[in-house]
């Protein structure tokens, strides 16, 4: 067949970057963990490539079925045939938001509902109807952000190296770009930020050191015969022990410069003092800091994975004009969940958001909780185990983060007296609902921050049928 003919229905082919974003798959992704998920839609993937590049004729491929449902439902056959078990409910026990254990990223149930709504009937999104044609999700997000920022514009890209990439290399290549030590920090795309813009300019300065950078290392780089750029980030994985860094209102002082901040700590709104105290007001930051902003919001505001740059309306249009821009645009499945879960926010729905319904139990309010499951699990198992509580850093926001950013949780233990503890963990792991917990000095730990009423119901369920069925 002719390779013209086969490249264009290739082209017509997902991603495996753009089908794992899809809400049905990180549904899966929840259920069997990432690594598991992965490594079948990317075979899955690679095998209808093989199949269309292999063609003999265009007959034998026209009338494939190029559709994400296609991939999704051979991802369920290939998990349900070849992991023999069904695809489950997971009951997150470990006390961790986001894990690569139960998928990196999880929204709210009402975005995944009107997510779908997307793709199955004519809303705003999908149809204007006074103008009868398809209306253009960047303007509907355009016309969000236009409420909050003042004067400025934005643009959405796909994630943090992108957006720093592309402004560099789109305004700064030529300039001097000055980086402090503690900037000089790796992301979680598997580069540093030095990398990045190394890569597009031969004019980097690293200045200082890890425990000590002062304000006059900043000035002695400075070059007066071009135009001078400081990298300035408050991001998760820069929180270090030790560190002295200098502030971003000195830097801002300095003349014949401009600072570039960067941040993946934003929250947009919550009712949480411990969100608040580990992280960034958005607000804030997009009309108080420095002129040029590069955001991440996924952590503290449950916004799907992307690179936000916000400034002057003069430098966003030249990013836009970059040849590389729509390479590195964010899906159009990244953008309508960025859009709903943006209007939740407008619409006063915060609470509702996923980070934020994490956080709406307090650690008093956990100890009644405790306290109410542990009476009903001693009349069903109390014979058989010894129960208690200990106090301690137990509630995570990320387990790949510094142990910083742990939150005091009281955590239910339980001793069996006779059953192992290894098999009793494997058995709830592997039940009809996959049941996550801790095992620390054989005991099995429990965190019920981030469960349902019906979920604990269906954790002394599977507990009493261990034991019951193991008595002595």
């Amino acid at each position: 067949m002719d390779f013209n003919i086969a490249q264009s229905y290739i082209e017509k082919l997902p991603t495996f970057e753009d089908l794992k974003i899809v809400p049905k798959i990180q549904e899966l992704i929840a259920q069997y963990s990432e690594e598991i998920v992965s490594e079948y839609l990317k075979e899955i993937v690679n095998k209808r490539h093989k199949k269309i590049a292999g063609a003999k004729s265009i007959e034998s491929i026209k009338n494939l079925d190029y559709s994400f449902d296609y991939y999704i439902e051979k991802l369920k056959e290939n998990l349900i045939i070849e992991k023999g078990r069904p695809v489950k409910e997971i009951l997150n026990c470990l006390g961790t938001i986001y894990s690569k254990y139960i998928g990196e990223k999880i929204y709210s149930e009402e975005i995944i509902n009107d997510f779908k709504m997307v793709f199955t009937s004519y809303n705003n999104l999908e149809y204007n109807e006074e103008k009868g044609i398809d209306a253009d999700i960047d303007i509907e997000i355009n016309n969000l952000f236009s409420q909050i920022i003042k004067g400025k514009d934005f643009v959405l890209l796909n994630n943090l190296t992108s957006a720093i990439y592309l402004l560099i290399e789109t305004i700064f290549k030529e300039s001097n770009i000055i980086i402090g030590l503690p900037e000089t920090i790796y992301l979680n795309e598997k580069i540093g930020i030095n990398e990045i813009i190394k890569k597009l300019s031969s004019n980097v300065r690293i200045v200082g050191y890890l425990n000590k950078t002062d304000i006059k290392d900043y000035e002695n780089a400075i070059d007066p015969n071009k135009e001078n750029v400081i990298i300035y980030s408050e991001m998760f994985e820069n929180n270090i022990d030790g560190i002295k860094r200098v502030d971003l209102s000195e830097l801002e002082n300095l003349k014949n410069t401009k600072v570039i901040y960067i941040t993946n700590k934003a929250y947009y709104e919550t009712d949480s003092m411990e969100i608040k105290n580990i992280g960034i007001n958005f607000l804030d930051v997009v009309n108080n800091f420095s002129d040029l902003k590069i955001l991440e919001l996924s952590k503290l505001g449950s916004f799907p994975e992307t690179g936000i740059i916000t400034g002057d309306r003069d430098i966003i249009s030249k990013v836009k004009e970059n040849s590389l821009y729509k390479m590195f645009s964010p899906n159009r499945e990244t953008k309508i969940i960025f859009y709903l879960t943006f209007k939740m926010y407008l619409e006063k729905k915060y609470n509702n958001i996923y980070i934020n319904k994490c956080f709406s139990i307090t650690n008093d309010e956990l100890k009644k909780r405790n306290r109410k499951f542990v009476r009903n699990l001693e009349r069903e198992i109390g014979e058989y185990v010894e129960i208690g509580f200990f106090n301690g850093n137990y509630m995570t926001l990320d387990d790949s983060m510094n142990k910083i950013y742990n939150f005091e949780r009281e955590v239910i233990f339980i001793k069996p007296k006779t059953l192992d503890t290894a098999k009793i963990e494997k058995r709830l792991r592997n039940g009809s609902e996959s049941i996550l917990c801790w095992i620390m000095d054989k005991v099995l730990v429990f965190n019920l921050q981030l469960l349902s009423d019906a979920s604990e119901e269906i954790i002394i369920e599977n507990l009493s049928k261990i034991f019951l069925e193991n008595k002595l």
